[in-house]
Formats: C-alpha cells, structure tokens, sequence
C-alpha cells in the first residue's frame, strides 16, 4: 500500500483475528470493522487498535455456519476490505459464498486485499 493517499472512512477486516494488520491499518482510517468468529481474538484487536491509536473499533462476531450474517451489520460501505488469511481456511471456493456477500458493501473504489 506505499504511496496510497486516499483518506479511508472505514476499513473492514474478514478474520481479524488478535490485530496483527490492524495496527498498520486502523491508524490511516476513520474506523476499523474487525469481522470473526472469536469474540476474544475481538477483545484483542480491540486492544490492540486502542494501544496504536485513537480510531474506533468496531467488532463483529459471526457463525462460522452463517458467515453472510455479518453484511447485514455493516452500515455504510467500506474503503478498505482485508482477508488475508481467511481464505487459506476454506476447502473449496463453493464454500466462499458467505464471504463473497461482502462485497456489496464496498465502495465502489474500494480496494481488495
């Protein structure tokens, strides 16, 4: 992401888990969306963003089942949309579907990672 200047309202990240990218992230952005299915790795991230600065966190724990539960708790679009490992996790691409409905929610000059 060198050399990108464009403010980011809000930044959402699929499988956030303990906040290893958030610190890179939440402080170029307006408010950070951490998304997973661990309420506790949540706690973390959170701890982590408030350790790094003073964007808000805003946590979203899903259903493994019913991962597509979680873009309905996303108001807004979002500038920013992160996976870097989640998807390393799903056995087939069929099985991507839930994190697919995602991406409505992005703006359309979002950026993918």
């Amino acid at each position: 992401m060198a050399g990108f200047t464009r403010p980011w309202k809000r930044v959402l990240e699929w499988g956030c888990g303990g906040g290893a990218n958030v610190v890179h992230f939440a402080p170029r952005t307006e408010e950070f969306v951490g998304v997973d299915i661990s309420v506790e790795t949540l706690q973390e991230c959170e701890k982590q963003v408030a350790a790094v600065c003073g964007t808000p966190f805003r946590p979203i724990a899903i259903d493994v089942a019913q991962p597509e539960t979680a873009v309905a708790q996303v108001e807004g679009w979002c500038d920013m949309f992160l996976s870097f490992y989640v998807f390393e996790l799903i056995p087939h691409r069929s099985t991507a579907s839930g994190c697919s409905g995602s991406r409505p929610r992005c703006s359309p000059r979002a950026a993918w990672r």
